[in-house]
C-alpha cells in the first residue's frame, strides 16, 4: 500500500494527490489510499479513509484516538467500497470514482438547557466514565479495519480507560440558556451496552469544579425491536438535559437516530 494525501477541490471536482514525502500542501479533506503506485499503468484499487495519517501502511490497521480538544477531535470515515475496491485504469484521461463515505465512530449529541431565565452557563467540558465494575468496555484509542469496517477489541491493539473527556472551554458555541437547546458532539468507540450505569456522563461547567453526573440507562439507547442495547457505528444519540439550580438535572431525554449512517455519494476524478 501506498499512503496518499488527497483533498476534493469544489471548483473542479478533481482530487488532488501526493506521495510520501512529496513537499506539496493541500487543504483538508477526504484522503485516499492506494495499493502499489508501481502497478499504475496495470490500473490501481483505490480504497479509502479520513482523516489521512501519516505512517499507516495498512488499511486494515488504522490509528485512532477519541476525547481531547474539541478543535482537536476528527471523526473517522471510510468508504463503503473499501470490500470490493474501485479500480481504475488510467488512458490520458482523469478517471472518475464514486465513493460512499460512512462513519465508523457513534455520536453522542448532547444537548444543554436551563429551566429558569436569567442564567447562562457554559461547558467546560464532558467526560465518558466507566463505572467501576462496569461489563461495558470504553476504549480510547487503537486501530480500525476500514475494509470490513470493524475495531480491533484485541488487547494489544486497544486501549482500554476508565475515562474519556473532550475539552469545549475555547469553543465558542458552548453556551446556553432557556431557550432552545444548545448542543455538542462526542464521539465514541462502538460498543454493546451491558449494564444500567456502564457509563457515566459528566459534565463541567463555567471552568470550575461544578460538576453533573447522567448514568446511561440501557432503555436510553436501545432500539425498538432489537432485543440488545449498544451504541453502533453510523448512529447518533440526542440526550437532552435540562439544568434547574445550577448544576441539578431535571429533565432528560434521548433519542436515537440512524440518519447519520452514510455521507451522500459524490464523484471524485483522478
Amino acid at each position: 500500500y501506498v499512503n496518499i494525501k488527497a483533498s476534493y477541490a469544489s471548483s473542479s471536482s478533481n482530487w488532488k494527490y501526493t506521495l510520501p514525502g512529496s513537499s506539496s500542501s493541500f487543504d483538508d479533506g477526504l484522503y485516499l489510499i492506494k495499493p502499489d503506485a508501481n502497478t499504475f499503468t496495470n490500473g490501481l484499487s483505490v480504497c479509502a479513509y479520513s482523516p489521512w495519517i501519516d505512517g499507516v501502511s495498512r488499511i486494515d490497521e488504522i490509528p485512532f484516538a477519541v476525547g481531547g480538544n474539541y478543535n482537536e477531535v476528527v471523526d473517522l470515515m471510510y468508504a463503503k467500497q473499501n470490500v470490493t475496491p474501485v479500480k481504475i485504469v488510467p488512458d490520458g484521461d482523469a478517471k472518475a470514482v464514486e465513493l460512499t463515505f460512512r462513519h465508523a465512530m457513534s455520536l453522542l449529541w448532547i444537548g444543554f438547557k436551563c429551566k429558569h431565565d436569567q442564567t447562562t452557563m457554559s461547558i467546560t467540558s464532558i467526560s465518558l466514565k466507566k463505572k467501576k465494575g462496569g461489563s461495558t468496555s470504553l476504549y480510547s484509542s487503537g486501530v480500525f479495519d476500514a475494509v470490513e469496517g470493524v475495531f480491533h477489541f484485541d488487547s494489544d491493539k486497544m486501549v482500554e480507560d476508565t475515562v474519556i473527556t473532550t475539552i469545549y472551554s475555547a469553543y465558542q458555541y458552548n453556551k446556553f440558556t432557556n431557550s432552545d437547546y444548545m448542543y455538542l458532539p462526542f464521539l465514541i468507540v462502538p460498543q454493546e451496552y451491558s449494564g444500567d450505569g456502564d457509563y457515566i456522563l459528566e459534565f463541567c461547567f463555567d471552568n470550575q469544579n461544578l460538576r453533573a453526573k447522567y448514568p446511561i440507562k440501557i432503555s436510553d439507547i436501545k432500539v425498538d425491536g432489537e432485543s440488545e442495547a449498544s451504541f453502533k457505528s453510523g448512529y447518533s444519540y440526542r440526550f437532552k438535559f435540562t439544568f434547574n439550580n445550577f448544576v441539578q438535572i431535571d429533565n432528560v431525554k434521548v433519542d436515537v437516530s440512524s440518519s447519520w449512517v452514510e455521507e451522500p455519494v459524490k464523484e471524485f476524478k483522478f
